[in-house]
């Protein structure tokens, strides 16, 4: 897929909206390119940004947005959250910004995420809103997002079963019923999960996991506009540890457990992924999880194995099917916790899937053969949609806090690259941040940087975070791992 000038002048457009300002203007936000030692990494990376800013950006009289994809024209929380997380914030913060201001609503108590029936998923936009904080350091922003983080999680303690001290509702993203085991004698009817009751008092790992980090976010908004934080943190780690008391078996996480106690012994995969990034698990736990991960032939399925009701013949939607969104968290999440082997793997099991249907990012894919297949739900056979957003989002948030490690935090800009195998070198140009635009080379074998340079002049420690307050115009990161 090769970008046209018109779709280079959108992309410039959506990546321009609310730049940051200051006493040095900053440069132009342009297109960042990719190009590397592996076949089509560039052109897979353009075919991401052309996803995302072409295809899926989207303007209405309120202003410019990320819709969730080709079949959906709306800017869902989760999507959005989960959108701007993964790319937005990085690439287009004020695209980013937009995008999580239009998933929510204000209220006489203040503002808060939109409210609908899918709660279990609303607590993600806290996260991607901490982090867009973080990568911005915009303060203003960090005071309205704290607000309605504040609400959205207050408003959610409805759900918290005390007994568990979990949060009840279905799985992240699973808002299809295809994504649960049922109750003995029980057949699917509707696709909506909630249409079942039992799925309203299901306390799923994926969840549970999201609102720990949720409240760490809030913790994280809280230190950044100086509200205390001691609370939420106190509530992310009561979360975590109901968490390894009643979804960890001492061998692997459960999917979910129903509230008379029975738990569902499934691999999720989303699960895993917010386990290793942000369950507070130890390198030992890291290992355990890593080694113990049933891989099928093109990939990590969502949901593993089959519920009784499905098979390779008719795999469930939202159970043994590939979801690139998923196989990115989980290789991300892999890479950040030092599992080179495991990220290498997602990286060439996604690169695969895409490459295998023309460079485009469907919704899901068949574990069985790779192809594009939307899964079976309710005795029928649902699309894959093209154009999906998050699949592309996934696959550069695997190139920029993946391969190259991309880490800002408090105003410094820090790199722990993983290159993949068969990856040697790889050069991302025109990566705003800030005030600077930057060109970051990385090459060698593996994630251990050996060592860094900054315009040629060599760090003295190859890990020293980089003050991007320090930085303006032009400038070139070079990185050697082994």
């Amino acid at each position: 897929m090769t970008l046209t000038d018109a779709d280079v002048a959108a992309i410039e457009t959506a990546m321009s909206t609310g730049a940051p300002t200051g006493p040095v203007a900053p440069p132009r936000r342009v297109l960042p390119t990719l190009t590397g030692s592996a076949d089509g990494i560039g052109r897979l990376y353009e075919a991401a940004l052309h996803n995302v800013f072409v295809v899926n950006t989207l303007r209405d009289e309120k202003g410019p947005f990320v819709r969730a994809g080709g079949g959906y024209p709306t800017p869902w929380t989760r999507d959005a959250a989960i959108n701007s997380w993964s790319a937005l914030s990085l690439l287009a913060p004020g695209l980013a910004e937009a995008t999580l201001r239009a998933v929510t609503e204000s209220t006489a108590a203040g503002p808060i995420v939109a409210q609908d029936d899918q709660w279990w998923d609303q607590a993600i936009w806290v996260l991607a809103a901490q982090r867009h904080a973080s990568l911005t350091g915009d303060r203003e922003f960090a005071h309205w997002a704290y607000q309605v983080g504040q609400n959205t999680l207050e408003t959610l303690e409805q759900y918290l079963d005390p007994r568990w001290n979990l949060y009840t509702g279905p799985a992240v993203m699973q808002d299809g019923v295809a994504g649960f085991p049922l109750p003995d004698g029980a057949e699917e009817s509707t696709a909506f999960v909630l249409d079942y009751p039992w799925a309203r008092s299901l306390m799923c790992l994926s969840t549970n996991l999201v609102y720990a980090a949720a409240f760490d976010s809030l913790a994280a908004l809280g230190d950044l506009i100086g509200v205390p934080a001691g609370a939420a943190r106190a509530r992310a780690d009561v979360v975590r540890a109901a968490i390894e008391t009643h979804l960890w078996t001492g061998q692997d996480y459960a999917y979910l457990r129903h509230t008379d106690g029975q738990l569902e012994h499934y691999q999720e995969l989303l699960g895993l992924a917010l386990a290793l990034e942000h369950g507070g698990v130890d390198d030992a736990r890291v290992d355990a999880v890593v080694n113990g991960l049933h891989r099928s032939r093109h990939g990590i399925a969502l949901v593993w194995p089959h519920f009784t009701r499905y098979s390779d013949e008719r795999p469930g939607r939202h159970n043994v099917a590939l979801w690139p969104m998923a196989m990115g968290q989980w290789a991300v999440a892999a890479a950040r916790r030092g599992q080179a082997a495991a990220f290498s793997e997602s990286w060439h099991d996604l690169c695969r899937l895409v490459e295998g249907s023309g460079d485009e990012f469907y919704e899901l894919y068949a574990a069985t053969d790779g192809s594009v297949h939307g899964g079976w739900q309710i005795g029928r056979l649902w699309a894959s949609e093209p154009h999906q957003t998050w699949s592309a989002t996934a696959f550069l948030r695997m190139v920029h806090e993946g391969v190259l490690g991309i880490r800002v935090s408090e105003g410094a800009l820090h790199l722990a690259p993983t290159l993949p195998e068969g990856v040697e070198h790889v050069t991302l140009r025109n990566l705003q941040l800030g005030h600077a635009r930057l060109t970051i080379e990385v090459a060698g074998c593996g994630n251990r940087v050996s060592q860094a340079s900054l315009d040629g002049v060599t760090l003295g420690n190859p890990n020293q975070p980089i003050a991007l307050a320090a930085l303006s115009g032009e400038h070139t990161l070079r990185v050697q791992v082994r």
